[in-house]
């Protein structure tokens, strides 16, 4: 593991303190969402960044003819650096920094081989899937050639094949959730980087499921409620969730890893108060003097 020398204390945010003990999946939702909550617009502004990035990648692979190809290429050489850089991001604003939403574009300073070569193995996977979808659908369609209602048989048999495959190769990539997260632990490879993302989610494949399924219908009800808003609200909606989520990945990543954690305090009507403690753990001094020391297993310099 590499490690921060100490960042400049004034640019902190106040009131974090170490968390250690294994996490939850809901415990770790409610920390990201603490974390949220802790600053909101400047770590709104974050995902906003990648966000609009995103969208950028996408009309670009919508262009006629040549649009897929686009797709292609900025989906190997572009979006991997760039969700690289949204963990960076949102890891120093847990370990106690202000958002700064040129971190960003750290993936593609210090981690852009790594993350390219971490994410193309899951990229063949789901280009392999892809050409199975097509053959399904024209297999289905010169199947059922010249039967009667032969659209409607074309439609069924590509269901009763295409559902399966859909849950299959769900299942398969959950296995890939962590490597942008793991990229900054395995500066040497990101061929390791993704394989110990493949190593923890199977030591927590069920936690890692429901963590994407939450997340999933979350990220449903955004999509809704930014559609609702005339599409506008999607670059409000969007921008949280993506946060939310990479920061609930980070803190599931570090726990499970044994990594020690920083949380914001909470607020309630009696000021602040740490956040629960795992069983048997000894309990935290109710009062911080100001910002902790960094973890002990941080993102690399810049």
């Amino acid at each position: 593991m590499s490690e921060l020398p100490p960042e400049h204390t004034q640019e902190s945010l106040p009131g974090y303190e170490p968390y250690t003990g294994e996490l939850g999946v809901m415990d770790a939702t409610r920390m990201g969402w603490r974390l949220l909550m802790s600053d909101f617009w400047p770590i709104w502004v974050v995902g906003l960044v990648a966000v609009a990035i995103q969208m950028g990648c996408g009309l670009v692979g919508s262009i006629p003819y040549i649009g897929a190809c686009f797709s292609l290429v900025l989906g190997i050489f572009v979006q991997p650096p760039l969700f690289a850089g949204v963990v960076y991001a949102v890891a120093r604003i847990i370990d106690g920094q202000k958002a700064n939403a040129g971190q960003v574009f750290e993936g593609f300073r210090q981690r852009y081989w790594q993350s390219v070569v971490a994410n193309l193995l899951p990229m063949a996977i789901g280009f392999g899937f892809g050409l199975v979808v097509a053959g399904v659908m024209f297999g289905a369609i010169f199947a059922t050639e010249g039967a009667r209602g032969d659209e409607e048989a074309a439609a069924i048999i590509a269901l009763v094949v295409l559902i399966p495959l859909v849950i299959i190769l769900s299942l398969v990539m959950l296995l890939f959730v962590f490597t942008m997260v793991a990229v900054w632990d395995y500066p040497e490879s990101g061929w390791e980087a993704m394989k110990a993302s493949v190593r923890l989610v199977k030591e927590h494949y069920l936690s890692t499921l429901g963590a994407m399924l939450l997340f999933g219908l979350i990220g449903l009800g955004a999509y809704l409620a930014g559609a609702i808003a005339c599409c506008v609200g999607i670059f409000f909606t969007i921008p949280v969730l993506m946060v939310w989520l990479t920061a609930t990945l980070v803190y599931l990543y570090r726990s499970w890893t044994g990594q020690p954690l920083e949380q914001p305090l909470a607020e309630d009507a009696g000021g602040l108060v740490p956040p629960p403690l795992p069983p048997g753990a000894a309990p935290a001094d109710e009062e911080t003097s100001g910002p902790a020391e960094p973890s002990d297993v941080e993102m690399p310099p810049t």
